[in-house]
């Protein structure tokens, strides 16, 4: 999956087939930097640690608190406009820098 169009992925642990940790990896070998929430029924450090390996940006423990989801998923969409405005500054800083150098001499 390219992150192209997805800010954000909400994930549970516990789903068919793959579990959002093999996702949350995928994911990760595929290059995507999108942040990645897991809900988790198992609130201990060897998951937590395991998802952390894997490329998890947060963690929510099951029953979902609303409030505490909303702030997570704002805060992560923070960080991604913050990378978005990084990117854009650091293509007009090396504009910058290429327009700013003198033409080369031929010799």
């Amino acid at each position: 999956m390219a992150d192209g169009g997805v800010d954000l992925i909400l994930l549970d642990v516990m789903m068919p087939g793959m579990d959002g940790f093999e996702v949350c990896t995928a994911l990760r070998e595929g290059g995507s930097r999108t942040p990645v929430i897991l809900l988790t029924a198992r609130d201990d450090l060897d998951t937590r640690l395991e998802g952390m390996h894997r490329g998890v940006s947060e963690f929510l423990t099951k029953p979902i608190n609303k409030p505490e989801l909303f702030a997570r998923v704002r805060a992560q969409l923070h960080i991604v406009e913050l990378g978005r405005q990084l990117e854009v500054v650091e293509r007009n800083l090396h504009a910058l820098r290429r327009d700013a150098l003198p033409p080369r001499r031929e010799e």
